[in-house]
């Protein structure tokens, strides 16, 4: 099991809303399952999900009628992908950070 305690997100969005950066988070990767979680606007977020093959993610947060993907490749310090809440689209960025 992988665990990054100390992680930075940052969110765009495909509106003109600005960007939200720096939101702290945790990621768990034990096998083929993920996890990130993070607080936002007063929430507690979710998401969670399987591998789809190498470093290929996709991920749901029920409870925010979420849906994403996270990709990362062999060796990177970084998660990138997609993310749709409530017809709320954009792209994320996740710095794997432990300490």
């Amino acid at each position: 099991m992988e665990f990054w305690k100390n992680s930075k997100m940052s969110c765009v969005y495909f509106s003109n809303d600005a960007a939200d950066e720096q939101i702290d988070c945790e990621v768990t990767l034990d096998g083929p399952n993920i996890l990130v979680e993070y607080s936002f606007e007063g929430e507690h977020v979710r998401y969670r999900g399987q591998e789809q093959g190498a470093g290929h993610y996709i991920l749901s947060s029920p409870a925010s009628n979420g849906e994403a993907t996270l990709h990362r490749f062999t060796g990177s310090k970084f998660l990138d992908g997609y993310w749709s809440e409530d017809g709320v689209r954009g792209m994320w960025r996740i710095a794997l950070i432990s300490q």
